[in-house]
């Protein structure tokens, strides 16, 4: 029997954890918060949208898909469905293949690995901050505050930078360095954008279904549709978040950075503006800050208006063609500039980490046997949507079961 030691008690490392004992191992999850599971709560809007049925490798980033497609087929969406269902738990299914516990609670996922990880007999250390850890001819050491640990497989699985409040604050990337394992420079991502733009201010508080467009030095290069939030600072939203793995890139690299919004992704150019036409044919009287009210929120009426340097009081019937045709580019293209790099803080997940070439189909390490990788630590992250979730159950899995079966090589 394996002594298996886990750092982090998250999503991966509680799956990695379980995995393990369920092979027979003897456990012990290390933590350095007061809780497990923190950050598996503030997930899906707290219902937990824990994996995607849509998922393939055009879902994730990183420079190896072939990595990601592997571990994939051995424990997929399916897998953890049925895992789920023989443990007690059903899943609902909503659009775009996104997955929740049929209870509609996150805590029904984070409550089921504390449960698990009891009857397995799991040890769990709360409040155990690793701060060395030596690798040993026949295992690992793991010095704490208190005492040394020792265990003959170590799966780490701490997650990245991203909401450090959960307990992913990258403290562990420093031990990482000293045991020689390279790191892919790390980036907030699924993060708001900070924007100069004053009608960014106006926006502040609207929900607005539509859709972004990512543009580097001008160039078109991602877009995606759905509900957009405006901030005093950001623009957020799933349909941003997607956008921001590359963002974040053309950032570092000091690129112009510009999100594009279309306010009605529905419409063609000539259908909006035949309307607003018709609207100022029709409505005799009608002023320019009340044109566009039976379309779009009127915050982005007078955002419109006053990029264009157009009173909202005025007569909507004295407005010119080109006026019109400008109101009608900002109702389809409404450029923000990206200011600055999101915040961890703010942030669902990292870009970034250990790099996968290192790594093997198990998660090893492969220059230090018996030492595994799980979960947001590597350079692997996903879209918005259950597929970062998935990886996590997805590394651990392997991880955990790797592991208690002592395999050391690819």
């Amino acid at each position: 029997m394996y002594r298996i030691g886990v750092i982090g008690g998250g999503a991966a490392g509680m799956m990695a954890a379980v995995t393990a004992a369920e092979h027979g191992a003897q456990v012990t999850i290390l933590e350095h918060t007061d809780r497990l599971g923190r950050k598996i709560l503030s997930t899906g809007n707290g219902k937990c949208n824990y994996t995607n049925l849509h998922i393939s490798k055009d879902d994730y980033f990183g420079n190896h898909p072939s990595f990601v497609t592997d571990a994939l087929s051995v424990f997929g969406p399916q897998d953890m469905i049925s895992y789920f269902k023989d443990h007690g738990i059903l899943t609902q299914e909503k659009r775009d293949g996104y997955c929740y516990p049929y209870a509609g609670q996150a805590s029904t996922i984070r409550d089921f690995f504390i449960r698990r990880l009891e009857e397995l007999s799991v040890a769990v250390l709360l409040q155990t901050k690793v701060n060395k850890i030596r690798v040993l001819p026949d295992g690992f050491a793991l010095q704490t505050a208190e005492k040394e640990y020792f265990f003959d497989r170590l799966i780490i699985a701490c997650g990245g930078k991203a909401a450090p409040v959960t307990g992913s604050d990258g403290s562990i990337f420093l031990l990482l360095k000293l045991l020689g394992i390279k790191l892919q420079k790390m980036y907030p991502t699924l993060a708001p954008l900070y924007v100069s733009d004053e009608e960014c201010k106006l926006l502040a508080g609207v929900r607005a279904n539509g859709s972004v467009t990512l543009k580097i030095d001008g160039e078109p290069l991602c877009q995606d549709e759905g509900e957009i939030q405006f901030n005093k600072e950001t623009i957020s939203g799933i349909p941003v978040f997607q956008l921001t793995h590359d963002a974040v890139a053309a950032l570092d690299e000091e690129k112009k950075v510009t999100i594009w919004v279309d306010f009605l992704p529905k419409m063609e150019h000539d259908e909006t503006k035949c309307y607003i036409e018709k609207q100022i044919e029709e409505r005799t009287g009608i002023s320019t800050g009340q044109l566009l009210a039976g379309m779009v929120h009127q915050k982005v009426t007078v955002a419109i208006l006053h990029r264009l340097k157009l009173p909202g009081s005025g007569a909507a019937g004295t407005l010119s063609s080109k006026q019109i045709k400008k109101i009608v580019s900002l109702l389809h293209h409404f450029v923000f500039t990206v200011s600055r790099q999101p915040d961890f803080a703010n942030a669902q997940a990292t870009r970034g980490g250990v790099c996968v070439d290192q790594l093997d189909q198990n998660m090893m390490v492969k220059k230090i046997p018996g030492l595994y990788i799980a979960g947001e630590m590597m350079d692997v992250d996903g879209k918005c949507g259950g597929y970062n979730l998935q990886w996590a159950w997805t590394s651990g899995r392997i991880a955990g079961m790797c592991a208690a079966a002592g395999e050391n090589n690819a």
